[in-house]
């Protein structure tokens, strides 16, 4: 999906960029007239352009959309884009801006996109093969990356012209009308020698010098062609550092992009599919049933001695020296009962120790290393859940960043500490979660003494198909006892990003995302159920010490800053300014029925009604929220306005706040 948007982003503004030369062209004026106005404003035209875009979903395409629901988007958007720029001619009264370019511009584009939605939906029900690629670029049958490239390597060598001109010392729109026609022979000329040298043939099996040997060729032709002709036809007027400086730029640009494709076809090759999602936005939560769950209990052979359980050789042999261990098991896991030859202890990071077990043959699993130096743990988890038993018993360790964090400042002093652990956070918590450095990261430390919280690591045993039936910090470790109950989740991808989209449930029942800055620990959607049975709710209808929520989350949460993004929602008619508030499927089915069927008569909204009435019990939010809906339904926009004025003034001046 990101792929997807990105590619359309590249084509999108490809489009825009040859209606806006196309468009100038045909004005009656030169165009190394008009390049040099309109420079500026070609910029923020064009990033106006994709922000509504985003916004608008554009570039959201679906095998299940109909034509009108592809083409809908694409008008909206444009609209949109028009009527900023008119108003912002008007209000900083900028009429000499040429409406034939604006529009024209506009329009072109549009009869672009309209051909690339057109082609999607044919080629859609014709059943064709790679429905987004033929999309993008028109009526072709199939399409290979090999077009990508050629029109990413286009847009590396036009970036680096204007940064070339722009490091000349003198006015870029000085340049640009002088360049505005040689540079499209030189970009010609430097896709010839490109497709000559065999540059865009990127192949996953090609070593990292098969894939940079092109380039060099390539580059290296383009100079001794461009070089012939400036002497042959003495073009010595034109600037070196341009020349020179567009092929040096464009030269690390293609390398750096070369480094980065070979270790991502690397990664590719021995990346599990339940970490290949690791930087997805969409958020699901899971759906808990409201009546009690039956107890899980696992059916034990009978044992006669008891050194043939596994409890005596934990004791005896394996946790020696860890009494506290051994003890934390014993209390929680009926490890007399489990027989040792049906238990596996080890202490290891390798995966392949775990591998060869046969399917569903363990009652008892433990591992002594900790989690954090394991490369693959999703998938570390779910092969530890193929060869459990159903509802047997599976024992680990990590270390939290919250040990990480004492250890650091317990060992050296305040100020050394500090950088050390930032330097430790940076590497091993940040960078895993970038989507380019993430994949040099695992390469580079084979993901061994990666930063982990205790909601992440939690959170992964639930999305894996396990439940925790405890927790204790030992040695600065945390151990989890946790039981095999279900299969791993497949098709839902967790929370990493720093922006999210939630489940949640609005008008007519229907379920749409919520978008959202995440402030919760990654994977923490999936301890929904573990946090309610172990801490259960607040008067105020919220979660007991939810370790879930970051420190930085507490602070967003404060301010709102997380909430900024469901603006996205409010311009898609998502949500209204006012109304109760959207909630998750869990949340939603702790509501009485009667109450949820009023709920799902209106359209959740930006600010709840618990800003008018300021409850502090969860009891007294049901109650604000039916007596709001109950209004509402006899007086729809009144009520809004009179709840809106309340909310206001709680806000503003009793600095009322929902933690």
């Amino acid at each position: 999906m990101r792929l997807q948007k990105f590619l359309l982003i590249l084509v999108d503004t490809f489009f825009i960029l040859i209606s806006f030369l196309f468009v100038a062209y045909l004005k009656p004026a030169t165009l190394t007239y008009v390049l040099p106005q309109y420079y500026s404003l070609f910029f923020i035209y064009l990033l106006l352009w994709i922000i509504v875009s985003l916004i608008s979903d554009k570039y959201t395409l679906n095998k299940k959309h109909k034509l009108s629901e592809l083409i809908f988007p694409i008008i909206k958007s444009d609209f949109a884009v028009l009527a900023i720029i008119s108003v912002l001619v008007y209000a900083f009264r900028l009429p000499t801006y040429s409406r034939l370019l604006v529009f024209g511009t506009a329009l072109i584009t549009f009869v672009l996109e309209f051909i690339v939605s057109l082609s999607f939906y044919v080629q859609k029900k014709v059943s064709i093969k790679n429905d987004f690629l033929i999309a993008t670029f028109g009526f072709l049958k199939s399409i290979k990356l090999f077009y990508f490239f050629l029109i990413f390597d286009a847009f590396i060598f036009t970036f680096s012209f204007l940064i070339s001109a722009w490091l000349k010392p003198a006015t870029v729109s000085h340049y640009l009308p002088v360049y505005s026609q040689p540079i499209i022979l030189l970009g010609l000329f430097w896709i010839f020698t490109s497709l000559l040298s065999d540059k865009y043939n990127l192949k996953s099996e090609k070593s990292i010098l098969e894939l940079i040997a092109p380039i060099i060729r390539s580059d290296i032709t383009f100079l001794a062609l461009i070089s012939i002709l400036i002497y042959a036809f003495h073009f010595y007027n034109f600037s070196r550092l341009i020349i020179f400086g567009t092929i040096l730029i464009s030269f690390v640009f293609e390398i750096i992009f070369c480094i980065l494709y070979y270790y991502h076809q690397k990664l590719l090759k021995t990346t599990d599919y339940s970490e290949s999602h690791i930087s997805s936005v969409t958020l699901v939560e899971p759906e808990y049933p409201q009546e009690k769950k039956k107890e899980r209990h696992l059916r034990l052979p009978k044992i006669l001695q008891h050194e043939n359980s596994i409890s005596y050789k934990l004791k005896e042999k394996y946790l020696t020296e860890q009494p506290a261990l051994f003890n934390f098991i014993h209390e929680k896991i009926p490890i007399q009962k489990i027989p040792k030859n049906k238990s596996y202890v080890i202490n290891t990071h390798t995966f392949f120790n775990v591998e060869n077990i046969d399917k569903e043959s363990q009652y008892f699993f433990l591992n002594l290393h900790k989690t954090n130096d394991i490369r693959r743990i999703n998938k570390y988890f779910i092969q530890i859940n193929k060869n459990l038993k159903s509802n047997a018993y599976f024992v680990g360790s990590c270390e939290t960043i919250a040990e990480i964090y004492k250890r650091y400042f317990k060992k050296y002093p305040r100020l050394i500490a500090v950088f050390f652990y930032s330097l430790h956070f940076i590497l091993h918590r940040i960078f895993p979660k970038i989507p380019i450095l993430k994949e040099i990261y695992f390469i580079l430390t084979k993901g061994e003494n990666r930063s982990i919280s205790q909601s992440e690591v939690l959170g992964r045993l639930y999305f894996c198909g396990f439940k925790v039936i405890d927790t204790i910090e030992i040695d600065n470790l945390l151990y989890f006892i946790t039981q095999k109950v279900k299969e791993p989740k497949k098709d839902i991808s967790p929370s990493y990003g720093p922006l999210i989209k939630m489940r949640r449930i609005g008008k007519d029942s229907k379920i749409f995302y919520v978008y959202k800055f995440r402030t919760m620990h990654p994977y923490s959607e999936y301890l929904q159920e573990y946090i309610y049975e172990k801490y259960q709710l607040e008067e105020s209808g919220k979660f007991k010490n939810d370790f879930r929520v970051t420190g930085w989350g507490k602070v967003f949460r404060k301010l709102w800053i997380d909430e900024l993004p469901q603006l996205i929602n409010f311009f898609r008619g998502e949500l209204n300014l006012f109304g109760v508030r959207a909630l998750s499927q869990h949340y939603f089915s702790l509501y009485p029925d009667y109450l949820q069927k009023l709920r799902t008569k209106f359209k959740p909204g930006l600010v709840p009604p618990f800003y008018a009435d300021l409850p502090t019990t969860f009891e007294e939010i049901l109650e604000s929220e039916k007596k709001y809906l109950e209004s509402k339904q006899i007086h729809r926009y009144s009520t809004d306005m009179i709840y809106l004025w309340k909310a206001a003034y709680n806000i503003i001046f009793k600095h009322a706040r929902s933690n």
